[in-house]
């Protein structure tokens, strides 16, 4: 369902950091653990790890890549790994074994993240930040069939505008890269014509073949640096990695014809497609097929979102070397920080948070830390946990429903009247006159608008809580013959408490700033989370709000810009 609240001013974002709120005192003793893997999962691990030691945890963990990293876990040199991708029973690449070689363990969704292509192309002195690549285009420059930044397929994704004759240096990984197994399994799903000759099978792999004019380097920062150094270089690497450093990275085109960027709410949003194995007696429970990614027809689908998975060790005796009961309570109480707390620290970084139902069945499996040591405490879990638990007899019971099922409906709610008036901030301080972040002299500056969105509500009576998703689009605003983009338009989301009573753990989108204000931004002209309800959440009302903000250029004339602002309310 679909309505449209028009803005008949202009707007600020006030981008705000979300910190963790305060964790328990743990009083059980601990002991130092050790982890190996993903490189996906680092910069997330960095923040989890230092945010615990604070704590008086202590953890460490080394990005080795994921097949290292699953690698140790089977010879049982690490306390835990960290892998983008199950054990597949053996490396189709080497024929070598990938399981845990008898050790046990479990699954644990960790973060969602996804794999994007930054590149490093320069025009007139200035590098390329805006770059549209559909999987076609991406999947011949990575099979050597586009050797050229000015071919006519990249020219015809960016609307017509060409590129330099400037040779394409592909960047691989040279490790054992989950992200180089997120990119192949796309390949191989999508492009089986291209891939299949180029790599000898059409089958995904971690192991990119380093082919052609492409080069390699180990790890995401070592990816990052080759392709900062070299002109007219791209790679395939973690979101979170080409963010921190301010390199751009490809919006790449879905089966919908969109092309959408890798921002943690397109993860988000994106992660819903995928379908996780939900059944406790499997082997891989809790870990995702991700192949509805690729054919989704949702404008909002980043197609190479994924999760990244903690293998965690829940043997005990023989099969169990490494652990004691002060390495389980380590575990314990760092997987639930990370799981609870540290979810609200990752989004600023590239990271997508994991819904309510992944992180109640994440408890789930650090219960049974407890079940193989009955001495670890597992309290802490009953917080940040959706589910409740029990037992008890009784008497068996049973009745006869002839009556067809309510199925209930889900819709958006605007409030008569609704509309954004935006308000100049006084152009004699800082805040109302502050420099453009997208200007590297430091000589332009901007004025700044704020106001508010209010009157907006979603309200569910659908008992199966199949989840929600509340997102936002603005058009550019005009005045007259001057048009201020919506990209520089922007908005900090918010739950209302007052008159909500939504089921679950329903969630605020992130904040979205100005491009003016942040270079790399896409504001409001991309499609951006308002809120959301992950499965088994949402039923009732939950009214949202959000403050909103645009900066347009000191030099633009006097008068009222308007626009509109289309709201756009999806199921699951």
């Amino acid at each position: 369902m679909r309505r449209s609240a028009s803005a008949t001013a202009l707007s600020l974002l006030l981008t705000s950091v979300v910190t963790a709120a305060g964790g328990p005192a743990w009083g059980a003793a601990h002991a130092r653990i050790e982890g190996t893997g993903s490189s996906m999962a680092a910069n997330a691990m960095s923040q989890f790890v230092a945010d615990v030691q604070q704590k008086g945890l202590q953890v460490v963990y080394t990005a080795t890549g994921s097949a290292a990293g699953r690698k140790d876990f089977a010879n049982q040199v690490n306390d835990f790994a960290i892998s983008d991708l199950p054990f597949r029973g053996y490396d189709p690449r080497t024929g070598e074994d990938d399981s845990s070689r008898g050790r046990p363990f479990a699954y644990l969704p960790l973060v969602g993240s996804a794999t994007t292509f930054p590149f490093h192309v320069v025009v007139d002195g200035a590098l390329v930040r805006d770059l549209k690549l559909s999987g076609d285009t991406l999947a011949r420059i990575f099979t050597n069939q586009i050797t050229e930044w000015s071919d006519p397929r990249i020219t015809a994704d960016n609307g017509g505008r060409e590129l330099p004759a400037l040779p394409i240096t592909p960047v691989l990984h040279a490790e054992g890269s989950g992200a180089g197994w997120q990119f192949t399994s796309y390949l191989a799903d999508r492009f089986p014509a291209l891939w299949g000759p180029f790599a000898g099978a059409n089958a995904p792999t971690e192991y990119f073949p380093l082919r052609g004019n492409a080069i390699s380097a180990n790890g995401s920062d070592g990816v990052m640096h080759q392709i900062a150094s070299v002109n007219g270089a791209i790679g395939y690497d973690e979101y979170s990695y080409a963010l921190a450093v301010g390199y751009p990275v490809a919006s790449v085109g879905n089966a919908s014809g969109a092309f959408v960027a890798p921002t943690p709410q397109a993860t988000s949003v994106s992660l819903t497609y995928a379908k996780v194995n939900n059944n406790p007696a499997s082997p891989d429970y809790l870990t995702a097929d991700l192949s509805r990614l690729y054919t989704a027809t949702d404008p909002r689908v980043y197609p190479l979102a994924s999760y990244v998975y903690t293998i965690l060790p829940t043997g005990s005796g023989a099969d169990e070397r490494r652990l004691t009961t002060a390495k389980r309570q380590t575990l314990v109480d760092f997987f639930h920080y990370a799981l609870c707390a540290g979810q609200t620290t990752i989004e600023h970084i590239g990271y997508a948070p994991l819904p309510p139902n992944l992180v109640a069945a994440g408890f789930d499996q650090l219960r049974r830390l407890h079940d193989a040591d009955p001495a670890v405490d597992v309290s802490a879990l009953a917080s940040c946990d959706a589910t409740g638990s029990g037992t008890g007899g009784g008497v068996p019971l049973d009745a006869s429903d002839e009556t067809a099922p309510y199925e209930g409906a889900v819709a958006l709610q605007v409030a008569g009247g609704t509309a954004v008036h935006l308000r100049q901030l006084d152009p004699g301080t800082p805040a109302g006159h502050p420099v453009q972040g997208t200007d590297p002299t430091g000589h332009r500056h901007a004025w700044v608008f704020t106001g508010s969105l209010s009157g907006i509500s979603v309200g569910d009576s659908r008992p199966g809580q199949p989840g929600w998703t509340l997102s936002g689009q603005s058009t550019d605003f005009v005045n007259g013959a001057t048009t201020v983009s919506a990209a520089h338009f922007g908005w900090t989301p918010a739950l209302v408490a007052a008159g909500s009573d939504a089921e679950g753990l329903p969630v605020a989108g992130p904040a979205i700033a100005p491009r003016m204000q942040v270079p790399d931004s896409l504001g409001l002209a991309g499609v951006s989370m308002l809120a959301g309800a992950p499965g088994g959440s949402g039923l009732g009302t939950q009214h949202v709000r959000a403050d909103m903000v645009l900066w347009i250029p000191d030099t633009s004339p006097t008068g009222t810009y308007t626009g509109t602002l289309t709201l756009t309310l999806i199921s699951g």
